[in-house]
């Protein structure tokens, strides 16, 4: 069968295929999952959800109390899909920040744009004509690093649409979490349900935007998937405050720790990962029962990902390997 070019032209999600490799004897430090239990009264809601009949349609925009003003979408990855879509035309131009999650580039090819990659340092000197949008990620996937107000203003000054991936929000660990929706309205961010509140499976996430941005995604998801899991958005209304956020720091700190005195390290500010500077073989990892992410799936090779989202004794059961193989 013939596929389309538009298919044809895309990568498969190198992070996807790291997982699909994961046997039970092998410790994962690749999958960006926390391996929390989701908390009991998101499950409670769920399962009163269920047993009171409402397992129909909801609004396409979702349930007004969840959404907020803005989009109910299927995890942030459909947020992310939906928002390239509503803005790119056929050439345009989406500046992405190195090293970014492999999502990013394959989602603006499948709306017809072309991402430019660019150093955050080096943002300002990769725009054209042709540019559409910068597509941000604070707290960063891979790196950790949260963005500064300062920084954000400089982005801001840059006359551009700016698309801010938040999905790690609650889980900044020095200095505090700024959103470009506080720095610019008009920008478009998104976050999701799942990394906050361990519900990734529930597949609940949130663009906000401007009024008639939101709009037109909502006509857009009117034709794809219609409203999101009624009964998971249900779910979702119960999630409060930042459930795992000290378990998800000490785990940060111990696993840091460890790393650090095997490779080059940045303490990450935010987020679940580690992006050591190596060139270490991810598939030797492997061999040894440890699952790490090469940097090249994320444009930096010459690194790896490690997420520190595995119990500390894990996390420890993991370095330990990977010392005594080094050795």
């Amino acid at each position: 069968m013939k596929i389309s070019a538009r298919v044809e032209g895309i990568s498969e999600s190198g992070t996807v295929k790291m997982s699909s490799l994961i046997t039970e004897d092998i410790i994962d430090l690749a999958v960006g999952e926390l391996d929390f239990p989701t908390p009991l009264p998101i499950i409670n809601s769920t399962i009163e959800a269920l047993t009171s009949g409402k397992t129909r349609y909801s609004s396409v925009a979702g349930l007004d109390e969840l959404r907020d003003g803005g989009l109910v979408t299927n995890g942030a990855k459909q947020a992310l899909y939906m928002t390239l879509q509503t803005v790119c035309s056929l050439g345009d131009e989406v500046i992405v920040i190195l090293p970014y999650w492999p999502t990013f580039s394959e989602q603006v090819k499948l709306a017809g744009g072309t991402p430019v990659f660019a150093d955050i340092s080096d943002v300002k000197s990769s725009v054209t004509d042709k540019t559409r949008a910068i597509l941000i990620n604070t707290p960063n996937n891979p790196t950790g690093a949260v963005y500064s107000r300062k920084l954000l203003e400089e982005i801001a000054k840059l006359g551009l649409i700016v698309i801010s991936d938040e999905t790690y929000c609650a889980f900044v660990y020095e200095g505090n979490h700024v959103s470009m929706r506080d720095v610019l309205p008009e920008s478009i961010v998104i976050t999701s349900y799942s990394k906050t509140y361990s519900l990734a499976g529930y597949r609940v996430g949130i663009v906000k935007g401007p009024e008639d941005f939101i709009s037109s995604m909502i006509k857009l998801q009117g034709h794809c998937t219609g409203n999101v899991c009624t009964f998971a958005q249900q779910g979702a209304l119960a999630a409060k405050g930042k459930p795992f956020f000290e378990e998800m720091k000490e785990r940060r700190d111990v696993a840091y720790a460890r790393c650090s005195k095997l490779w080059p390290c940045e303490k990450p500010a935010g987020g679940f990962y580690l992006f050591p500077k190596t060139d270490v073989n991810v598939q030797d990892l492997l061999k040894i029962g440890v699952a790490v992410v090469a940097g090249e799936v994320f444009g930096a090779p010459g690194h790896i990902r490690i997420s520190f989202t595995q119990s500390v004794d894990k996390i420890n059961e993991a370095f330990d390997r990977i010392e005594k193989w080094l050795e």
